[in-house]
């Protein structure tokens, strides 16, 4: 928990916005302390850490279920204005299905900003990372990521 405080309050030094991304309330509390931005990960796993969020922080709801994270967004929302939803893109061989998520997402909320990490489908194939991302900037720019 101190490295953690150490940390953020580090990088809190040499940027303008710092996210803490855990399902720890311990370490979520500790960011959130020493002036962490944004809280990523935030799910019904971990949903009693909604008191230690204020209006200013800026939190990602993380669920598959689209019904659920569409419920989960709206709880969030009346905790901060500054709600992101994640329906997880999934690496390779899962991939298809979880960008239907995001699709169905957008369909039923069409302003909550989406989280598209990428980095779970380039780091995991063996192709030109370059283009896999160029592939998936213009998937997310239909969306509405």
């Amino acid at each position: 928990v101190d490295d953690v405080r150490r940390v953020v309050k580090i990088a809190k030094d040499h940027c303008s916005a710092v996210s803490i991304d855990t399902f720890s309330r311990k370490a979520m509390e500790a960011g959130i302390e020493a002036g962490a931005d944004m809280v990523m990960s935030i799910s019904y796993s971990n949903l009693e850490c909604l008191e230690l969020l204020n209006r200013d922080i800026a939190v990602v709801a993380v669920e598959r279920d689209i019904d659920r994270l569409i419920k989960l967004v709206e709880t969030l929302k009346r905790k901060t204005d500054k709600v992101v939803a994640d329906p997880i893109l999934d690496p390779p061989m899962k991939v298809a299905s979880s960008i239907a998520r995001y699709v169905r997402f957008r369909e039923l909320d069409k302003e909550t900003p989406l989280l598209f990490g990428v980095g779970n489908v380039t780091e995991l194939i063996d192709a030109d990372s370059i283009g896999i991302n160029a592939i998936m900037a213009c998937i997310a720019e239909e969306i509405g990521v």
